[in-house]
């Protein structure tokens, strides 16, 4: 569909594109000494974006994958014959352990020499038991090892045009080239299918936190300036952007209210769309249970009985443990700081600001949060837009059923009061 979108404006546009196998994990990339030439000869710019984005991988694959992959890079650009700019792709929320994100890359306690040859002297084995130790207070193995990155482009850069690029967290697309295309199930994106799907309805918060959340398209368009931006000053030092909704920013609560209230209800959804807030661990616990382990133990033997395989509890199960990885991020605000941003745009003239929007202050949100539901159904799940009233009536009765847990829940505890002489 977005290739499909992207030629029907051009036919021609993709002719441009040429595809090199290899593999971010090997020397070289492992590019074939013919690419490998003609990207040494002919490369102008470098968008640095190739990563792991899972948060719970383990050091020994991630490793590779986000710290290997850029001293590759670095080496690599150091060879190319007219580098005019790289843009390093992090996230906003590399420095998420300290007070405020600043433009700076800050220091970090390990070398990427220190880990890599952890990851290849060590066991997987043993490099799981010190993980914990490693992290001190990163909420996870990519915060680090994004950090560790960061610091070694910052470090070995040399005379290279580079720039850091830090976004918040991707979402899909606004305007281009069609609204709400995604192909992603991780961080923001992840925790809409969650609750659209009704696959988790309690929820662990504690405050009443921002959701800094940005297009895939403005992005996109931020990192072409940002090269435009590097090529021209030519300067040695490493420029850093930090890119988020600043105060056009929503609160988290809207996005998931604009989730589990949307008109573009999903076909693929096992339990009826909504959530709980538990502001602690024991209440998060008993509404967990009564919420989600029995209805969903009940959808599960219903639907055996009728030869159906739902694996409602498993589902669940999988999409709770999705929200607590990302617990970290949703539940506290983060302090971001950015010059280079509003500097950024203030250069481009009202052509460029046209073609390569990146103003957060100019998003929609109502409009977007609807782009972002219908973009979950139409594109993600690939659902029928054409069957938008069955869906409803099935939603109906998903519906019926959390009523019908509450009416058993009710009489069960009618029964224990009775039984007891309470009542």
């Amino acid at each position: 569909m977005l290739f499909a979108t992207i030629k029907s404006h051009n036919s021609k546009v993709l002719d441009k594109v040429v595809f090199m196998n290899g593999d971010i994990t090997l020397s070289n990339f492992g590019l074939s000494p013919e690419d490998y030439n003609r990207i040494i000869e002919q490369t102008n710019i470098v968008y640095h974006s190739a990563a792991a984005v899972k948060f719970v991988l383990p050091l020994h694959e991630i490793v590779p994958l986000n710290i290997v992959s850029t001293k590759t890079m670095i080496g690599i650009a150091k060879k190319m014959n007219n580098l005019q700019a790289l843009i390093h792709v992090s996230t906003a929320y590399v420095f998420c352990d300290r007070n405020t994100t600043d433009e700076t890359v800050q220091t970090v306690l390990y070398t990427p020499e220190f880990l890599i040859n952890l990851t290849n002297n060590m066991t997987k084995e043993k490099l799981d038991q010190i993980t914990p130790a490693l992290l001190g207070t990163l909420p996870n193995t990519y915060i680090l090892t994004k950090q560790v990155a960061e610091q070694f482009l910052y470090e070995a850069h040399e005379n290279i045009p580079v720039a850091i690029y830090r976004p918040a967290g991707i979402m899909p697309t606004y305007r281009e080239p069609l609204p709400g295309w995604t192909n992603s199930y991780y961080a923001g994106i992840g925790i809409g299918v969650v609750l659209a799907t009704g696959s988790s309805k309690v929820l662990h918060l504690n405050n009443v936190a921002r959701f800094d959340m940005l297009p895939v398209d403005m992005a996109v368009n931020c990192m072409i300036a940002a090269a435009w931006d590097t090529a021209v000053r030519r300067e040695k030092q490493v420029k850093i952007f930090n890119h988020f909704t600043e105060e056009n920013a929503i609160y988290f609560y809207q996005y998931l209210d604009a989730v589990v209230n949307s008109n573009y209800q999903l076909e693929s959804a096992i339990r009826y769309p909504g959530y709980i807030v538990a502001t602690s661990s024991w209440k998060y616990n008993i509404c967990v249970l009564f919420i989600e382990t029995i209805p969903n133990a009940l959808v599960d033997m219903v639907c055996a009985v009728l030869g159906k395989n739902v694996n409602c509890s498993v589902k669940c199960k999988r999409g709770a443990k999705s929200l607590n990885v990302l617990k970290y991020f949703y539940d506290k605000n983060f302090n971001f700081q950015t010059k280079n941003i509003p500097t950024l745009w203030q250069q481009l003239d009202s052509k460029d600001r046209e073609l390569f929007n990146f103003d957060s202050y100019s998003i929609n949100w109502n409009e977007y949060l609807q782009i972002i539901c219908c973009g979950l159904k139409k594109i993600l799940f690939k659902e029928d837009m054409n069957k938008l009233d069955k869906v409803r009536s099935k939603h109906k009765l998903l519906h019926l059923y959390e009523y019908l847990i509450i009416i058993l829940y009710g009489a069960v505890t009618l029964t224990v009061l009775y039984m007891i002489n309470i009542i």
